[in-house]
């Protein structure tokens, strides 16, 4: 299959426009009677390295798997613009056998020495253009400065003439008087940049046409937004309030330009000096060391989940970062920050369940041991292909095709770039070292779980948290039960988990067990060869039947009529609400839990026979009359003579 590879870094470059790349490589594909992929990376530099490049790291990795045997670019540039890229390219392409053609220049020969020296000379010739290209659009910008002219887009509020002279935009300038206005007033960031979104007041980028891309720094997830689905936030306020250019003071390089004023420096001032009385939310914020700090990812839209506490604990919560922006949430629940900190400290490594499915072999040796080999090759090849590109470099210093002045930095980026490579081959060796048996795995482990305990540090625990878990994953089911459906990604090639979190139980869907947490005690209540039989498998989900706690031990009950949990979690308004969302949940033979009827049991005529009165009354009476009727609602919530206290109307 072939990849056609695309890279513009900037939008404006019309003539290597990203659409005018794809159409090439598409006929190209066409001519030759090829499928094929595309992988566009738009405004994204040339001298990045390969993995700051999200769409060219892809075709690396398609290409390393087989997907890919053929690659299309319009130009070597296109590829790259950074010796080591191509370099790294240049082997890759050798080794897999991956061929690759150029619209210019036809097919790439990888055995011809020629295309070698050359393809080499050009890359270090294309490194050395935009070094040059950079000094002259920094003398260019600095003479438009000077003259009062604008490159780029210009600060909200501003915008540009004909001759690209800085103006201020009538249209936007009431709002940036309305942003200082009401800061001055008391109002915080936060706040005024919900005011504007209610208003539908359109900020400058989403007045723009296209997407963008965003790539999580922590989890490496790619998200494609519309630039019009942009909203005000309360950073971007701030960023307003504290910019010098509005009260007509330009700051560039050093130094600060006069441009046209849009407030006074008095005003600007006091809006400033009132900025840090002004508070976005009631509550005195704390300094809160948060142990899950960049692990939690929302299992809805992608974000990271932050940490939010307060004095008061008022707020006290990992929530979804998409809650910083009123109108922009996608609806994920926020989660108590000691419980679930306690449930993955205390279940996972206290009570070292880590370690157990370690010792399960959930994930096997071989997967562990291919994984960290694959990252051995691809460093062992980023090294040689460093070493390479010193040598060459000497060689075009000792010809004089480059000077010692002008190679100066060249070499401190390659001899750093060794050193860390060097660096992350000792960690990969030391890991291979500690996964080559699934023994010495689990010994090793086992010496580090048995210092773990609650009176470790704060920097211990989070050490420890960083070393085994990779991502948590947050899912909100029920905000009323605040019950989570939660997935664990672990490193050391451990395999995904997934849990069921509601109240002080936690169900491990994976491995079958459901354990109740109570501070840092956990008692395993389920067997693995009773869990089918405690859980319900339904179109919401996973979810537990029906049951009550006795003893620590889990008693179904029969023939129930709450949807799902413990029947404390239940009243009359909730219950009807459910059913209400939830028709196909009630039985039309019984009027109970559809999933949990069993015609087999004592109370199942009893529930016959009672629901022919009611059924084609309100619900509400139905329940009414459940919950109402002492002995019969006894009866039919009892096991074995196991009885629970009485159920009143609330």
């Amino acid at each position: 299959m072939l990849g056609i590879y695309a890279r513009v870094s900037q939008e404006e470059d019309t003539d290597h426009s990203l659409k005018v790349q794809v159409d090439l490589g598409t006929k190209y594909a066409k001519e030759k009677n090829l499928e094929f992929l595309i992988y566009e990376d738009n405004g994204i530099s040339g001298t990045l390295s390969i993995d700051q490049r999200p769409e060219l790291l892809r075709l690396v990795s398609d290409i390393n798997s087989g997907l890919i045997n053929q690659v299309f670019a319009i130009e070597q540039s296109r590829l790259e613009r950074e010796p080591i890229v191509w370099m790294t390219l240049f082997k890759l392409f050798q080794d897999t056998g991956t061929k690759l053609h150029f619209y210019n220049q036809g097919d790439f020969d990888f055995e011809s020495d020629n295309n070698y020296l050359m393809s080499n000379f050009l890359s270090v010739a294309n490194a050395f253009y935009v070094k040059t290209t950079k000094k002259k659009v920094k003398k260019a910008l600095l003479y438009n400065v000077e003259q009062g002219k604008v490159h780029a887009s210009p600060p909200y509020g501003y915008t540009k003439d004909d001759n690209k002279f800085l103006v201020v935009d009538e249209d936007e300038k009431p709002i940036v008087e309305y942003i200082f206005k009401q800061s001055l007033s008391g109002i915080g960031t936060n706040k005024i940049a919900e005011l504007l979104n209610e208003k539908k007041v359109p900020t400058s980028y989403s007045k723009l046409p296209g997407e963008y891309k965003y790539l999580n720094k922590d989890t490496g997830v790619l998200t494609i937004r519309k630039k019009s689905d942009s909203k005000w936030a309360g950073k971007t306020i701030q960023g307003i309030i504290k910019n010098t250019f509005y009260k007509g003071k330009r700051y560039w390089q050093g130094q600060f330009y006069d441009v046209p004023a849009i407030i006074s420096e008095e005003y600007w001032q006091r809006v400033n000096d009132n900025l840090i009385k002004n508070r976005n939310n009631s509550g005195k914020k704390v300094t809160h060391k948060y142990l899950l700090k960049g692990k939690i990812t929302c299992a809805r839209c992608g974000r990271n989940y932050t940490g939010l506490s307060r004095v008061n604990k008022n707020d006290h919560v990992y929530r979804c970062s998409s809650k910083r922006i009123k109108g922009h949430t996608c609806e994920n629940g926020g989660i108590n920050i000691d419980k679930i900190e306690n449930v993955i400290w205390s279940y996972f490594f206290e009570k070292k369940e880590v370690l157990n499915l370690i010792n399960s072999g959930s994930s096997s040796k071989n997967e562990r041991i291919l994984e960290n080999e694959n990252q051995i090759k691809l460093n062992k090849k980023r090294y040689n292909a460093l070493i390479s590109e010193r040598d060459k470099l000497v060689n075009f210093i000792t010809k004089g095709i480059v000077s010692e002045n002008e190679a100066k930095k060249e070499v401190e980026r390659i001899r750093k770039g060794i050193q860390e490579t060097e660096t992350e081959l000792k960690i990969l060796n030391q890991y291979s070292a500690l996964i080559e048996s699934s023994k010495e795995l689990l010994v090793n482990s086992s010496e580090d779980f048995n210092n773990f305990s609650s009176t470790l540090t704060f920097v211990d625990k989070k050490e420890v948290i960083n070393k085994y878990i990779k991502r948590i994953f947050l899912n909100l089911l029920d905000i009323k039960k605040r019950s989570f459906a939660i997935k664990i990604d672990f490193n050391f090639g451990i395999d995904s988990e997934k849990y069921y979190l509601s109240g002080d139980f936690i169900t491990s869907i994976t491995r079958k067990k459901i354990i109740q947490i109570n501070g840092i005690v956990q008692n395993e209540i389920c067997s693995l060869d009773e869990f089918n039989n405690l859980v319900l498998y339904t179109s919401n989900g996973i979810v537990a039947k029906p049951w009550m706690n006795f003893n620590n031990t889990i008693i179904p009950i029969i023939n129930p009529f709450y949807p799902y949990g413990v029947p404390q979690d239940w009243n009359l308004e909730n219950l009807i609400e459910f059913y209400q969302l939830n028709p196909e949940w009630l039985s039309p033979i019984t009027g109970t839990n559809i999933y949990c009827m069993n015609e087999n049991e004592f109370n199942y005529t009893w529930f016959v026979e009672n629901y022919t009165l009611y059924k084609n009354k309100p619900l509400r009476e139905w329940f009414i009359f459940l919950l109402s009727f002492d002995l019969k609602v006894e009866q039919h919530i009892i096991k074995k003579g196991i009885p629970i206290s009485k159920r009143k109307i609330k």
